[in-house]
This record gives structure tokens, sequence and C-alpha cells, in this order.
């Protein structure tokens, strides 16, 4: 098994997003490597402006 953990930045043109993300992979039998479980959470979501996100439809 192992563990990533990351953060990522996505800038876009309607809102820009921070998230933490953490994965835990499995190696199977034929040797290759699988995401088991993933978690997404926003970064100080008390820091975030979700208010200033233009409306798509």
């Amino acid at each position: 098994m192992a563990l990533l953990t990351y953060q990522l930045y996505a800038n876009t043109n309607l809102i820009d997003m921070k998230y933490n993300c953490i994965e835990l992979y499995q190696q199977e039998g034929d040797s290759q490597w699988r995401v088991i479980h993933s978690t997404w959470s926003f970064i100080r979501p008390m820091d975030m402006d979700f208010g200033s996100a233009e409306k798509i439809v």
C-alpha cells in the first residue's frame, strides 16, 4: 500500500478552488497500482468566497 497526499489549485475562469487530496493505493497481483480510496476537501473553506462564482446556467 502507498498513501499520497497533495494540494491541488484549480484556477478556472469561473472560480478558483483549492483542495487537499488524500489517495490510498494498493498494488494488485498483476503489479499494477490502483486507487482504493480517495478523499477531497477544500483548503480552509472558511476563507473561501463562494459568492464570487458566476452563474453557469
